[in-house]
């Protein structure tokens, strides 16, 4: 019989003898492959199966799940998402971009950043200035940033609201960059994680996750329904005792963001000091009530709305409401207790406690 010779690499060689043989290696390649293929068929992810990642993060504990075969990569885009977008924000580091900024009155930012900005200014205008990325001073002199909390002079905090005003910050879309003028100074906690968190919705479609549920330190965010085609159920905190729900919603593709009096405080002689500032008296709000919670499509704006109509308070906050009927729903918590929900959540809301249902800005 003829001889057939293959050479495997630079060296050796290898003698076959025979047509047979070279059908019966063929043979044993030919079945391994499509055995291959088979195993790798049997292990495809299934949509239902869940993929977590917990991560600490613009100063809160981060949850962070999704589902299906490209869930796992696309936690890891978030993870980096978040990751960069807190060493480019936080205001306590020095070497923050935000920081940089505050120090020299001017620079340039990241596209998404510059993004943040501009909506952050787009909200304060909206808001009449009830949602203020400006009140970097205020909060650094209540001891929010660093803990060294105290209440200040009624002349600090005038000296204080002289670089509290959004009509300063200026910024500039064609070249990210910004300016603060009259020495006004940027903090963008108010809006930073529900951007954050609609950022990574982004990511998460990218990659072809089609189930997802972001829990950013109570601000919540959904990415369509869950696995089995059910609405998701999202807890809203009592604010008398957050670690209890006092209602629950039921959404999908929405955001589920509180702004409350009991989620960041001190207390000096019997009074509690919470941490969301009014822009207009540098003092934290007291407009009756302990939390408010938004429910929309958009987790940039649900953050930044939370906050404005805490501010607010309940009446000038439904007022402010019917511009965004049918975008925006709200639940209100006062201090007396008295839970208000808009119409537009009646179908899909629970709560043993007693609720009002707002009607276009009355009852």
């Amino acid at each position: 019989m003829k001889k057939i010779l293959i050479k495997i690499g630079i060296q050796e060689t290898l003698e076959i003898r025979g047509t047979m043989r070279i059908f019966t290696c063929l043979a044993v390649l030919i079945t391994a492959f499509f055995t291959v293929i088979g195993c790798t068929s049997c292990k495809k992810v299934p949509e239902n199966q869940i993929f977590e990642k917990e991560m600490f993060a613009m100063d809160t504990t981060m949850q962070l799940k999704a589902y299906g075969p490209n869930a796992s990569k696309g936690l890891a885009a978030c993870e980096k998402e978040i990751n960069s977008l807190q060493a480019q924000l936080d205001v306590t580091q020095e070497d923050s971009d935000l920081s940089g900024i505050n120090q020299t009155g001017k620079g340039t930012v990241s596209e998404e950043v510059g993004d943040m900005i501009f909506q952050a200014i787009t909200y304060y205008r909206g808001t009449e200035g009830m949602f203020d990325p400006t009140v970097y001073s205020l909060n650094k002199l209540w001891g929010f940033y660093d803990e060294s909390y105290q209440v200040p002079t009624s002349q600090e905090i005038r000296e204080a609201l002289k670089t509290v005003n959004g009509d300063h910050l200026l910024y500039d879309a064609k070249t990210d960059s910004v300016v603060c003028e009259k020495n006004v100074k940027i903090d963008l906690g108010g809006i930073a994680k529900g951007f954050t968190s609609e950022t990574c919705i982004k990511k998460l479609k990218e990659e072809g996750v089609t189930s997802a549920i972001l829990n950013l330190g109570g601000n919540v965010q959904v990415l369509g329904k869950k696995p089995d085609g059910s609405l998701w159920n999202v807890g809203i905190a009592n604010p008398d005792q957050p670690e209890e729900t006092i209602a629950e919603v039921q959404v999908k593709d929405a955001c589920v963001i509180t702004s409350g009096s009991y989620q960041r405080f001190f207390e000096k002689n019997g009074k509690k000091y919470h941490h969301i500032m009014d822009p207009k008296t540098g003092k934290p709000a007291e407009s009756g009530l302990k939390s408010v919670t938004v429910i929309t499509g958009n987790g940039t704006m649900g953050d930044a709305l939370a906050t404005a109509y805490f501010v607010m308070g309940k009446d000038k906050a439904l007022e402010a409401w019917k511009e965004r009927e049918g975008v925006v729903d709200i639940v209100f918590v006062e201090e007396d207790g008295t839970m208000t929900i808009t119409p537009g959540l009646e179908k899909n809301f629970k709560s043993d406690h007693k609720y009002k249902v707002a009607k276009g800005g009355g009852y």
